[in-house]
């Protein structure tokens, strides 16, 4: 096997990845090659393996199940034990998020290291986590960044609420919603939001991708908390103060999964309440620049209101993010009510449903399924026969 490493580079149209230019088209399925030992029993796939994982039965997780169906079509896996057992294609079987949470993440980061010093190739899924990628693997990310351009933005799947939620006619007021965890609480954060830190500061560090790592989990999270908070409390009181809207909050002062199994079942009929009801969702970071709940409302036909930190949205075929999300800048944070009412006042009632129904096309353009077609199959066939993959600029705008 020819010994080189995949380089990334970057020019007006495309970021470019150079790979060894000897290999030859393959017909039929595409083989990736796994390591055992990195399977782990009960948790999600990684969108490339999702066929060997069983069928999900529930409403709100049924959009998995064509994914499945395309990827067992098209992939080919192959488990190995030894780095010298593997072919070409080299994936790593869950998202590096898992493997942080299972304290595995230092193993499978050293065995990536030596699939991409063997001269393979390496295609991962951080999904939601800052995961500094290695100078080679392909990663697929939703917690992305416009200054840090090392990784394809993915859509950042959790549940579709479509069979829970109705059309809503447009209300007189903007009647926006959210739900989920403010306070961040950790040593850190209870010494700094004491603190006057000034809005440069805040705008600067919660656009940083500096505080993404391979091995300092721990140490770069606390950090992200701290932003989190910042970008949580300051929205959230920008709206409370406009009487000019309707603004339905619950702040929860901690993550969902670190809830009693009481607290999460009363979180989440409070969440779904929230979601049926409130046409407008507003989407902030919070320790990942990145959120499940932007996907959430989308598959519920709701209008994202996007307080925009940076972050690399995936690009949809067809549909404009800002022909039904409103994106406003954080560091803009004071006129974003202003612009919220503006925007609502000027749309007709038909208008404003049709929005809203873009919102739902571009979460089903978005799905497991859609995304597998349109980017990850195309680039899986190109990796087995080209020398050089070019992923168009407009997929990580």
């Amino acid at each position: 096997m020819i010994n080189y490493t995949a380089q990334i580079t970057m020019n007006q149209s495309y970021l470019q990845l150079d790979l060894p230019g000897n290999t030859k088209k393959l017909e039929g399925k595409i083989s990736v090659w796994v390591k055992r030992d990195f399977l782990l029993e009960g948790e999600r796939l990684c969108p490339l393996l999702s066929f060997l994982s069983d069928y999900d039965n529930k409403p709100e997780l049924n959009f998995w199940n064509p994914l499945r169906e395309l990827s067992k079509k098209n992939i080919e896996v192959h488990l190995i034990d030894r780095l010298e057992e593997a072919g070409d294609l080299v994936v790593t079987p869950h998202s590096m998020r898992i493997f942080g949470l299972k304290n595995r993440l230092k193993e499978v980061v050293k065995f990536n290291q030596e699939v991409i010093a063997s001269g393979r190739k390496l295609i991962s899924f951080a999904l939601a986590w800052e995961y500094k990628p290695l100078k080679g693997e392909i990663l697929f990310a939703s917690g992305t960044y416009a200054s840090k351009e090392d990784s394809i933005p993915c859509p950042l799947w959790l549940y579709d609420w479509a069979h829970v939620t109705e059309e809503i006619d447009k209300p007189d007021k903007v009647s926006i919603g959210f739900i989920g965890n403010i306070e961040y609480p950790n040593r850190l954060n209870n010494m700094v939001k004491h603190l006057p830190v000034p809005n440069y500061i805040q705008n600067m560090l919660v656009q940083s991708p500096a505080f993404r790592s391979q091995s300092k989990i721990s140490e770069n999270m606390v950090f992200r908390q701290v932003f989190g908070r910042w970008v949580r409390k300051n929205t959230a009181e920008i709206l409370r103060r406009d009487k000019g809207l309707e603004f339905h909050y619950i702040g929860n002062k901690r993550a969902f999964f670190e809830m009693s199994k009481e607290e999460q079942k009363q979180a989440r009929i409070n969440y779904l309440n929230n979601l049926k009801s409130v046409p407008y969702r507003l989407i902030m970071r919070g320790d990942e620049n990145s959120a499940f709940s932007l996907y959430e409302a989308m598959s519920a036909g709701r209008i994202p209101v996007i307080v925009h930190t940076g972050m690399r949205l995936p690009l949809i075929d067809g549909i404009k993010w800002e022909d039904f999300a409103i994106i406003h800048p954080f560091e803009r944070l004071s006129s974003l009510t202003a612009r919220i009412k503006a925007i609502h006042r000027d749309l007709s009632n038909e208008e404003f449903k049709e929005r809203c129904k873009l919102s739902r096309k571009a979460f089903e353009a978005l799905s497991p399924e859609s995304f597998f077609r349109q980017v990850i199959l195309p680039l899986l066939k190109t990796l087995n026969y080209q020398s050089t993959y070019k992923i168009p600029i407009s997929l990580l705008a």
